[in-house]
Protein backbone atom coordinates (compact mmCIF):
# COMPACT_ATOMS: atom_id res chain seq x y z
CA UNK A 1 0.00 0.00 0.00
CA UNK A 2 1.70 3.07 -1.16
CA UNK A 3 1.13 5.33 1.91
CA UNK A 4 1.32 2.39 4.86
CA UNK A 5 4.67 4.27 6.05
CA UNK A 6 2.84 7.30 6.50
CA UNK A 7 0.07 6.13 8.16
CA UNK A 8 2.11 4.28 10.17
CA UNK A 9 4.05 7.38 11.19
CA UNK A 10 0.69 8.72 12.17
CA UNK A 11 -0.12 6.49 14.27
CA UNK A 12 2.84 5.94 16.29
CA UNK A 13 3.95 2.78 15.13
CA UNK A 14 6.91 1.78 16.68
CA UNK A 15 8.17 0.00 12.91
CA UNK A 16 7.93 3.61 11.42
CA UNK A 17 10.41 5.94 10.77
CA UNK A 18 9.77 9.29 10.32
CA UNK A 19 12.87 10.27 8.92
CA UNK A 20 11.92 8.34 5.98
CA UNK A 21 8.35 9.76 5.58
CA UNK A 22 8.64 12.40 2.60
CA UNK A 23 6.23 14.59 0.96
CA UNK A 24 6.62 13.48 -2.82
CA UNK A 25 5.75 10.03 -1.99
CA UNK A 26 2.50 10.98 0.49
CA UNK A 27 -0.30 12.91 -1.67
CA UNK A 28 -1.86 15.66 0.76
CA UNK A 29 -5.25 14.43 -0.90
CA UNK A 30 -4.82 10.94 0.83
CA UNK A 31 -3.28 11.70 3.46
CA UNK A 32 -6.35 14.15 4.33
CA UNK A 33 -8.61 11.47 3.40
CA UNK A 34 -7.15 8.73 6.22
CA UNK A 35 -6.80 11.35 8.40
CA UNK A 36 -10.39 12.22 8.15
CA UNK A 37 -11.72 8.99 7.84
CA UNK A 38 -9.86 7.55 11.32
CA UNK A 39 -10.55 11.05 13.12
CA UNK A 40 -6.96 11.17 13.54
CA UNK A 41 -6.73 15.07 13.61
CA UNK A 42 -5.33 16.23 16.69
CA UNK A 43 -2.53 13.00 16.48
CA UNK A 44 -1.60 14.34 13.21
CA UNK A 45 -1.47 18.20 14.12
CA UNK A 46 0.67 17.22 16.96
CA UNK A 47 3.15 15.11 14.96
CA UNK A 48 3.10 17.69 12.66
CA UNK A 49 4.68 20.20 15.26
CA UNK A 50 8.16 21.04 14.31
CA UNK A 51 7.91 19.62 10.98
CA UNK A 52 6.31 22.09 9.11
CA UNK A 53 8.52 21.45 5.81
CA UNK A 54 6.64 18.07 5.56
CA UNK A 55 3.47 19.22 3.87
CA UNK A 56 2.55 22.80 3.04
CA UNK A 57 -0.44 24.67 4.40
CA UNK A 58 -2.19 20.90 5.95
CA UNK A 59 -0.61 22.76 9.84
CA UNK A 60 -3.50 25.90 9.09
CA UNK A 61 -6.23 23.31 7.80
CA UNK A 62 -5.55 21.19 10.96
CA UNK A 63 -5.58 23.71 13.33
CA UNK A 64 -9.14 25.00 12.20
CA UNK A 65 -10.47 21.79 11.99
CA UNK A 66 -9.29 21.35 15.86
CA UNK A 67 -11.07 24.48 17.16
CA UNK A 68 -13.81 23.45 15.31
CA UNK A 69 -14.15 20.00 17.28
CA UNK A 70 -13.59 22.25 20.04
CA UNK A 71 -16.55 24.79 19.36
CA UNK A 72 -18.75 21.76 18.45
CA UNK A 73 -17.52 19.77 21.73
CA UNK A 74 -18.58 23.17 23.57
CA UNK A 75 -21.68 23.48 21.95
CA UNK A 76 -23.16 19.84 22.81
CA UNK A 77 -21.31 19.61 26.48
CA UNK A 78 -23.65 23.35 27.06
CA UNK A 79 -27.06 21.47 25.23
CA UNK A 80 -25.97 18.24 27.51
CA UNK A 81 -25.50 20.18 31.20
CA UNK A 82 -29.12 21.60 30.47
CA UNK A 83 -31.24 18.16 29.50
CA UNK A 84 -29.24 16.96 32.37
CA UNK A 85 -30.75 19.34 34.92
CA UNK A 86 -34.69 18.42 33.54
CA UNK A 87 -33.58 14.39 34.54
CA UNK A 88 -34.78 12.78 37.62
CA UNK A 89 -31.46 10.29 36.93
CA UNK A 90 -27.95 10.55 35.85
CA UNK A 91 -27.13 11.12 31.96
CA UNK A 92 -24.56 8.75 30.69
CA UNK A 93 -22.29 9.60 27.84
CA UNK A 94 -20.49 7.26 25.88
CA UNK A 95 -18.33 6.79 22.98
CA UNK A 96 -17.71 9.95 21.25
CA UNK A 97 -16.52 12.30 23.55
CA UNK A 98 -16.87 9.94 26.63
CA UNK A 99 -12.74 8.85 26.49
CA UNK A 100 -12.26 12.73 26.99
CA UNK A 101 -14.51 13.42 29.47
CA UNK A 102 -13.06 10.28 31.79
CA UNK A 103 -9.87 10.91 31.42
CA UNK A 104 -10.26 14.78 32.27
CA UNK A 105 -8.99 16.36 29.09
CA UNK A 106 -5.85 13.77 28.73
CA UNK A 107 -7.54 12.01 25.52
CA UNK A 108 -8.01 14.72 23.25
CA UNK A 109 -11.00 15.79 21.36
CA UNK A 110 -12.41 14.07 18.20
CA UNK A 111 -14.93 14.54 15.35
CA UNK A 112 -18.07 12.71 16.21
CA UNK A 113 -21.14 12.69 14.35
CA UNK A 114 -23.57 12.43 16.86
CA UNK A 115 -24.09 12.22 20.92
CA UNK A 116 -24.45 8.73 22.25
CA UNK A 117 -26.41 8.56 25.37
CA UNK A 118 -27.56 5.97 27.87
CA UNK A 119 -30.34 6.65 30.34
CA UNK A 120 -32.32 4.90 33.13
CA UNK A 121 -35.40 5.22 31.16
CA UNK A 122 -34.99 5.47 27.83
CA UNK A 123 -38.83 5.64 26.71
CA UNK A 124 -38.72 8.48 29.27
CA UNK A 125 -35.82 10.67 27.89
CA UNK A 126 -37.00 10.05 23.71
CA UNK A 127 -40.33 11.91 24.77
CA UNK A 128 -38.53 14.51 26.74
CA UNK A 129 -36.32 15.43 23.87
CA UNK A 130 -39.23 14.89 21.24
CA UNK A 131 -41.14 17.49 23.14
CA UNK A 132 -37.86 19.66 23.05
CA UNK A 133 -38.50 19.77 18.56
CA UNK A 134 -36.52 16.71 18.33
CA UNK A 135 -37.17 14.72 15.08
CA UNK A 136 -37.23 10.63 15.05
CA UNK A 137 -35.22 9.04 12.56
CA UNK A 138 -34.65 5.96 13.24
CA UNK A 139 -36.37 3.63 15.44
CA UNK A 140 -36.15 0.78 18.12
CA UNK A 141 -33.43 -2.02 17.70
CA UNK A 142 -32.43 -4.64 20.08
CA UNK A 143 -29.72 -2.13 21.73
CA UNK A 144 -30.72 1.12 20.54
CA UNK A 145 -34.33 3.12 21.18
CA UNK A 146 -33.95 5.83 18.68
CA UNK A 147 -31.83 8.16 16.75
CA UNK A 148 -32.73 11.62 16.60
CA UNK A 149 -32.02 15.24 15.34
CA UNK A 150 -32.72 18.55 16.13
CA UNK A 151 -30.61 21.23 13.44
CA UNK A 152 -27.53 19.88 14.09
CA UNK A 153 -27.61 17.58 16.81
CA UNK A 154 -28.02 14.15 16.19
CA UNK A 155 -28.65 11.59 19.78
CA UNK A 156 -27.64 8.24 19.64
CA UNK A 157 -30.03 6.99 22.42
CA UNK A 158 -28.52 3.47 23.81
CA UNK A 159 -30.92 0.63 25.51
CA UNK A 160 -27.14 -0.59 26.62
CA UNK A 161 -23.91 -1.17 25.01
CA UNK A 162 -23.65 -3.89 22.46
CA UNK A 163 -20.67 -6.23 23.14
CA UNK A 164 -21.16 -9.04 20.50
CA UNK A 165 -19.47 -12.23 20.18
CA UNK A 166 -18.98 -14.77 17.47
CA UNK A 167 -21.34 -17.93 17.76
CA UNK A 168 -19.86 -21.09 19.83
CA UNK A 169 -18.74 -22.43 16.06
CA UNK A 170 -16.75 -20.05 14.95
CA UNK A 171 -13.64 -22.49 14.87
CA UNK A 172 -15.25 -24.63 12.22
CA UNK A 173 -14.89 -21.81 9.68
CA UNK A 174 -12.19 -22.38 7.89
CA UNK A 175 -12.66 -20.41 4.17
CA UNK A 176 -14.57 -17.83 2.69
CA UNK A 177 -18.31 -18.39 2.85
CA UNK A 178 -18.19 -21.25 5.22
CA UNK A 179 -21.58 -21.19 7.13
CA UNK A 180 -22.14 -21.46 11.60
CA UNK A 181 -25.14 -22.06 12.50
CA UNK A 182 -25.92 -18.94 14.16
CA UNK A 183 -24.96 -15.82 13.69
CA UNK A 184 -23.16 -13.42 15.98
CA UNK A 185 -24.52 -12.81 19.16
CA UNK A 186 -25.33 -9.64 22.23
CA UNK A 187 -24.54 -11.84 25.35
CA UNK A 188 -24.59 -10.64 29.07
CA UNK A 189 -26.29 -6.97 28.75
CA UNK A 190 -24.30 -3.93 29.40
CA UNK A 191 -27.20 -1.32 30.58
CA UNK A 192 -27.50 2.00 32.60
CA UNK A 193 -26.97 0.36 35.72
CA UNK A 194 -24.09 -1.74 34.57
CA UNK A 195 -22.33 1.23 33.34
CA UNK A 196 -23.55 3.49 35.83
CA UNK A 197 -21.64 1.02 38.54
CA UNK A 198 -18.43 1.71 36.76
CA UNK A 199 -18.70 5.37 35.89
CA UNK A 200 -17.95 8.63 37.53
CA UNK A 201 -19.27 12.11 37.71
CA UNK A 202 -18.23 14.61 34.99
CA UNK A 203 -20.80 16.81 36.03
CA UNK A 204 -23.70 17.65 38.37
CA UNK A 205 -26.14 15.47 36.70
CA UNK A 206 -23.85 13.59 33.70
CA UNK A 207 -21.36 10.44 34.27
CA UNK A 208 -19.17 8.78 31.88
CA UNK A 209 -17.87 5.46 31.98
CA UNK A 210 -14.52 4.88 34.17
CA UNK A 211 -11.21 4.68 32.45
CA UNK A 212 -11.51 0.75 33.09
CA UNK A 213 -14.92 0.32 31.76
CA UNK A 214 -13.95 2.75 28.51
CA UNK A 215 -11.58 0.07 27.61
CA UNK A 216 -14.19 -2.68 27.32
CA UNK A 217 -16.43 -0.30 25.25
CA UNK A 218 -14.01 0.70 23.23
CA UNK A 219 -12.72 -2.17 22.48
CA UNK A 220 -16.55 -3.64 22.14
CA UNK A 221 -17.33 -1.15 18.99
CA UNK A 222 -14.04 -1.56 17.41
CA UNK A 223 -14.93 -5.59 17.47
CA UNK A 224 -18.57 -4.71 16.28
CA UNK A 225 -17.54 -2.33 13.29
CA UNK A 226 -14.57 -5.04 12.17
CA UNK A 227 -16.88 -7.93 11.83
CA UNK A 228 -20.11 -5.99 10.02
CA UNK A 229 -18.38 -3.70 7.47
CA UNK A 230 -16.63 -6.31 4.94
CA UNK A 231 -17.57 -3.60 2.16
CA UNK A 232 -17.57 -0.30 4.43
CA UNK A 233 -14.50 1.94 4.90
CA UNK A 234 -12.69 1.78 7.36
CA UNK A 235 -13.55 -1.32 8.91
CA UNK A 236 -13.73 0.66 12.03
CA UNK A 237 -11.45 4.08 13.33
CA UNK A 238 -8.34 3.77 14.22
CA UNK A 239 -8.66 6.64 16.23
CA UNK A 240 -10.58 4.36 18.98
CA UNK A 241 -7.19 2.31 18.95
CA UNK A 242 -5.17 5.03 19.40
CA UNK A 243 -7.53 5.65 22.15
CA UNK A 244 -7.27 2.69 23.83
CA UNK A 245 -3.36 2.59 24.47
CA UNK A 246 -3.58 6.11 25.77
CA UNK A 247 -6.43 4.76 28.07
CA UNK A 248 -4.02 1.90 29.24
CA UNK A 249 -1.87 4.33 30.27
CA UNK A 250 -3.33 6.03 32.68
CA UNK A 251 -3.06 5.80 36.22
CA UNK A 252 -6.69 5.12 36.94
CA UNK A 253 -6.97 1.85 34.70
CA UNK A 254 -7.25 -1.21 36.90
CA UNK A 255 -6.16 -4.54 34.74
CA UNK A 256 -8.11 -6.93 37.84
CA UNK A 257 -11.11 -4.39 37.13
CA UNK A 258 -10.95 -5.41 33.74
CA UNK A 259 -10.83 -8.74 33.71
CA UNK A 260 -13.60 -8.85 35.48
CA UNK A 261 -15.74 -6.36 33.31
CA UNK A 262 -14.59 -8.98 30.34
CA UNK A 263 -16.08 -12.21 32.43
CA UNK A 264 -18.91 -10.36 33.55
CA UNK A 265 -20.39 -9.13 29.90
CA UNK A 266 -18.23 -11.58 28.09
CA UNK A 267 -16.50 -9.66 25.89
CA UNK A 268 -13.64 -12.09 25.01
CA UNK A 269 -13.66 -12.03 21.37
CA UNK A 270 -13.90 -8.06 21.66
CA UNK A 271 -10.58 -7.95 23.74
CA UNK A 272 -9.05 -10.43 21.76
CA UNK A 273 -9.48 -8.79 18.07
CA UNK A 274 -8.24 -5.44 19.75
CA UNK A 275 -5.55 -6.91 21.48
CA UNK A 276 -4.38 -8.02 18.15
CA UNK A 277 -4.94 -5.77 16.07
CA UNK A 278 -2.49 -3.81 18.73
CA UNK A 279 -0.05 -6.33 18.53
CA UNK A 280 -0.12 -6.01 14.28
CA UNK A 281 0.78 -2.02 15.08
CA UNK A 282 2.33 -1.61 18.15
CA UNK A 283 4.17 -5.33 18.58
CA UNK A 284 2.38 -5.92 21.77
CA UNK A 285 -0.80 -7.77 23.38
CA UNK A 286 -1.64 -6.12 26.37
CA UNK A 287 -5.36 -8.16 26.43
CA UNK A 288 -3.79 -11.61 25.81
CA UNK A 289 -2.75 -12.89 29.90
CA UNK A 290 -6.83 -11.48 30.54
CA UNK A 291 -8.04 -13.93 28.12
CA UNK A 292 -8.31 -17.73 28.83
CA UNK A 293 -8.59 -18.69 24.78
CA UNK A 294 -7.02 -16.19 21.90
CA UNK A 295 -7.85 -16.59 18.36
CA UNK A 296 -5.46 -16.07 15.09
CA UNK A 297 -7.63 -15.11 12.62
CA UNK A 298 -10.79 -13.40 12.80
CA UNK A 299 -13.56 -13.70 10.09
CA UNK A 300 -16.26 -10.97 9.34
CA UNK A 301 -19.62 -11.28 8.42
CA UNK A 302 -20.34 -11.89 4.57
CA UNK A 303 -24.12 -12.63 4.93
CA UNK A 304 -25.77 -11.54 8.23
CA UNK A 305 -29.11 -13.63 7.44
CA UNK A 306 -27.36 -16.50 6.39
CA UNK A 307 -24.66 -16.68 9.03
CA UNK A 308 -21.52 -16.93 6.36
CA UNK A 309 -18.07 -15.21 6.80
CA UNK A 310 -15.19 -14.22 4.59
CA UNK A 311 -11.47 -13.89 6.02
CA UNK A 312 -9.87 -10.94 4.92
CA UNK A 313 -6.56 -11.56 2.63
CA UNK A 314 -4.05 -9.59 4.93
CA UNK A 315 -5.36 -8.49 8.91
CA UNK A 316 -3.38 -5.24 8.97
CA UNK A 317 -3.25 -4.01 5.54
CA UNK A 318 -6.62 -4.52 5.70
CA UNK A 319 -6.94 -2.03 8.92
CA UNK A 320 -4.28 0.41 6.94
CA UNK A 321 -6.08 0.23 3.82
CA UNK A 322 -7.76 3.49 2.49
CA UNK A 323 -8.44 2.27 -1.27
CA UNK A 324 -12.20 0.46 -1.43
CA UNK A 325 -11.25 -1.44 -5.16
CA UNK A 326 -8.43 -3.50 -2.68
CA UNK A 327 -11.64 -4.45 -1.07
CA UNK A 328 -13.82 -5.21 -4.22
CA UNK A 329 -10.79 -6.89 -5.29
CA UNK A 330 -10.98 -9.76 -2.86
CA UNK A 331 -14.34 -10.71 -3.30
CA UNK A 332 -14.70 -11.11 -7.22
CA UNK A 333 -12.93 -10.28 -10.70
CA UNK A 334 -15.32 -7.97 -12.02
CA UNK A 335 -13.00 -5.47 -14.08
CA UNK A 336 -14.31 -3.49 -16.58
CA UNK A 337 -13.42 -0.67 -18.93
CA UNK A 338 -15.23 2.54 -19.74
CA UNK A 339 -12.19 4.16 -20.76
CA UNK A 340 -13.29 2.06 -24.45
CA UNK A 341 -16.22 1.34 -24.61
CA UNK A 342 -19.04 4.36 -22.99
CA UNK A 343 -21.27 1.81 -21.86
CA UNK A 344 -21.01 -1.85 -20.58
CA UNK A 345 -23.69 -4.12 -19.85
CA UNK A 346 -22.80 -7.45 -17.86
CA UNK A 347 -25.12 -10.58 -16.14
CA UNK A 348 -24.68 -13.24 -13.73
CA UNK A 349 -26.95 -15.26 -15.38
CA UNK A 350 -24.77 -17.91 -18.01
CA UNK A 351 -28.17 -18.45 -19.91
CA UNK A 352 -27.81 -14.90 -20.98
CA UNK A 353 -24.33 -14.23 -22.19
CA UNK A 354 -23.70 -13.13 -25.57
CA UNK A 355 -21.66 -11.10 -27.40
CA UNK A 356 -23.61 -8.30 -26.03
CA UNK A 357 -23.30 -8.74 -22.43
CA UNK A 358 -20.55 -9.64 -20.27
CA UNK A 359 -20.28 -12.56 -17.26
CA UNK A 360 -20.40 -10.71 -13.57
CA UNK A 361 -19.04 -13.08 -11.22
CA UNK A 362 -20.86 -12.77 -7.59
CA UNK A 363 -21.28 -14.33 -4.23
CA UNK A 364 -25.53 -16.07 -3.53
CA UNK A 365 -27.06 -17.23 -0.59
CA UNK A 366 -30.91 -18.28 -0.62
CA UNK A 367 -33.30 -20.14 1.16
CA UNK A 368 -34.10 -22.48 -2.08
CA UNK A 369 -30.23 -22.48 -2.55
CA UNK A 370 -31.26 -20.95 -6.00
CA UNK A 371 -30.00 -17.68 -7.79
CA UNK A 372 -31.36 -14.21 -8.38
CA UNK A 373 -30.25 -13.05 -11.76
CA UNK A 374 -30.02 -9.49 -13.19
CA UNK A 375 -27.93 -7.26 -15.01
CA UNK A 376 -26.04 -4.54 -14.50
CA UNK A 377 -25.85 -1.75 -17.00
CA UNK A 378 -23.18 1.09 -16.94
CA UNK A 379 -23.71 3.95 -19.28
CA UNK A 380 -20.91 7.24 -19.45
CA UNK A 381 -21.86 10.34 -20.91
CA UNK A 382 -20.54 13.65 -20.76
CA UNK A 383 -21.99 14.58 -17.69
CA UNK A 384 -21.63 11.94 -15.82
CA UNK A 385 -22.02 7.60 -14.71
CA UNK A 386 -25.96 6.58 -15.16
CA UNK A 387 -25.57 2.71 -13.31
CA UNK A 388 -28.90 0.61 -13.96
CA UNK A 389 -29.64 -2.27 -12.44
CA UNK A 390 -32.19 -5.05 -13.64
CA UNK A 391 -33.06 -7.79 -11.64
CA UNK A 392 -34.96 -10.30 -13.65
CA UNK A 393 -38.24 -12.84 -13.00
CA UNK A 394 -39.69 -10.77 -10.73
CA UNK A 395 -43.20 -10.49 -9.74
CA UNK A 396 -43.47 -7.56 -6.82
CA UNK A 397 -41.26 -5.01 -4.33
CA UNK A 398 -41.36 -6.96 -1.40
CA UNK A 399 -41.63 -4.40 1.68
CA UNK A 400 -38.48 -6.05 3.20
CA UNK A 401 -36.59 -5.71 -0.50
CA UNK A 402 -32.93 -3.64 -0.25
CA UNK A 403 -30.75 -2.92 -3.21
CA UNK A 404 -27.74 -0.63 -2.14
CA UNK A 405 -24.57 0.34 -4.36
CA UNK A 406 -21.57 0.40 -1.85
CA UNK A 407 -18.97 2.86 -2.69
CA UNK A 408 -16.58 2.32 0.64
CA UNK A 409 -17.00 5.41 2.62
CA UNK A 410 -20.57 6.00 0.80
CA UNK A 411 -23.77 4.27 -0.42
CA UNK A 412 -26.94 4.72 -2.00
CA UNK A 413 -29.80 2.31 -0.69
CA UNK A 414 -33.26 1.98 -2.51
CA UNK A 415 -35.81 -0.07 -0.11
CA UNK A 416 -38.86 -2.02 -0.50
CA UNK A 417 -40.86 0.42 1.96
CA UNK A 418 -40.45 3.45 4.63
CA UNK A 419 -40.57 1.94 7.59
CA UNK A 420 -37.77 -0.57 6.27
CA UNK A 421 -36.03 2.42 5.50
CA UNK A 422 -36.45 3.77 9.68
CA UNK A 423 -35.66 0.60 10.52
CA UNK A 424 -32.19 0.17 8.74
CA UNK A 425 -31.86 4.16 9.17
CA UNK A 426 -29.30 4.55 6.22
CA UNK A 427 -28.31 7.93 5.17
CA UNK A 428 -26.08 9.59 2.70
CA UNK A 429 -24.74 12.82 1.86
CA UNK A 430 -24.29 11.34 -1.89
CA UNK A 431 -25.61 14.10 -4.81
CA UNK A 432 -27.48 11.87 -7.18
CA UNK A 433 -30.69 11.16 -8.54
CA UNK A 434 -32.22 7.41 -8.79
CA UNK A 435 -35.59 5.53 -9.24
CA UNK A 436 -36.57 2.34 -8.56
CA UNK A 437 -39.71 0.60 -10.27
CA UNK A 438 -41.40 -2.61 -10.89
CA UNK A 439 -41.78 -3.48 -14.85
CA UNK A 440 -44.94 -5.83 -14.81
CA UNK A 441 -44.68 -6.39 -18.27
CA UNK A 442 -41.15 -8.16 -18.60
CA UNK A 443 -41.10 -9.58 -15.12
CA UNK A 444 -38.18 -7.29 -14.20
CA UNK A 445 -37.14 -4.67 -11.28
CA UNK A 446 -35.27 -1.82 -12.15
CA UNK A 447 -33.31 0.47 -10.36
CA UNK A 448 -31.08 3.62 -11.56
CA UNK A 449 -28.64 5.50 -9.80
CA UNK A 450 -26.94 8.26 -11.60
CA UNK A 451 -23.47 9.90 -10.72
CA UNK A 452 -22.90 13.48 -12.14
CA UNK A 453 -19.15 14.00 -12.42
CA UNK A 454 -18.67 15.78 -9.32
CA UNK A 455 -20.02 12.80 -7.27
CA UNK A 456 -17.62 10.99 -9.03
CA UNK A 457 -14.91 12.71 -8.36
CA UNK A 458 -15.39 12.47 -5.02
CA UNK A 459 -15.74 8.37 -4.86
CA UNK A 460 -13.37 7.46 -7.97
CA UNK A 461 -10.01 5.89 -6.84
CA UNK A 462 -6.90 6.54 -9.18
CA UNK A 463 -9.37 6.51 -12.40
CA UNK A 464 -11.67 3.89 -10.88
CA UNK A 465 -14.87 3.23 -9.64
CA UNK A 466 -15.07 0.54 -7.13
CA UNK A 467 -18.77 -0.74 -6.20
CA UNK A 468 -20.25 -3.31 -4.32
CA UNK A 469 -23.71 -4.21 -5.01
CA UNK A 470 -25.88 -5.90 -2.58
CA UNK A 471 -29.08 -7.07 -3.10
CA UNK A 472 -31.49 -8.54 -0.83
CA UNK A 473 -34.75 -9.69 -2.60
CA UNK A 474 -38.11 -11.88 -1.08
CA UNK A 475 -40.03 -13.37 -3.90
CA UNK A 476 -42.46 -15.92 -3.61
CA UNK A 477 -41.57 -16.17 0.39
CA UNK A 478 -37.80 -17.02 -0.65
CA UNK A 479 -35.16 -14.97 0.56
CA UNK A 480 -32.25 -14.78 -1.90
CA UNK A 481 -28.99 -12.17 -0.38
CA UNK A 482 -26.04 -11.55 -3.23
CA UNK A 483 -22.62 -9.74 -3.08
CA UNK A 484 -21.86 -8.23 -6.41
CA UNK A 485 -18.13 -6.32 -6.71
CA UNK A 486 -17.33 -3.98 -9.70
CA UNK A 487 -14.49 -2.12 -10.29
CA UNK A 488 -15.18 0.10 -13.36
CA UNK A 489 -12.11 1.97 -15.13
CA UNK A 490 -13.05 5.37 -16.17
CA UNK A 491 -11.46 7.72 -18.61
CA UNK A 492 -8.97 10.40 -17.63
Amino acid sequence: MENSLFYEWILGCPDSNSEKVHPVNDPPAEIRRFVNTHKLHSFFYDKLQGRGELLNGINQDLANTLKEIDYTFQSRWSFLRDLSKELPFPLVVIKGFSNHLSSNGRIPLKKSMDIDLLYENPKYLKQCLLKNNFVEFKGETEHEEADLYRGNLYIDLHKLVPVITYPDDIDQVKHNNDLTQNGFRFMKKLDYQAVVKNSIFVDDNILAPNVTLSVLIACANIFRDYITRIDKLPVFKLVELLEVRMLLDLPEYDESLLKELIEAFDAHHSMDFAGYALELLYNVNPFRRLLSHSMNRFPQVLFWNFHSWFFPDDLKHTLLNDKFSYVIAQLADNDFDLRINKRIAATNDSADLSSRLSALQDIQKSTNHKRLSYTLVATLIMEGLELKLMIHHVSALSAKDIISFEFGCDRKTFFGCTEREIDIGTSTQMDTEEDIRLNEEEGSLEVRLYLPNSQLALIQEDGKLPLNLYIEKYEHRIEYNCLCPVLIRLPS
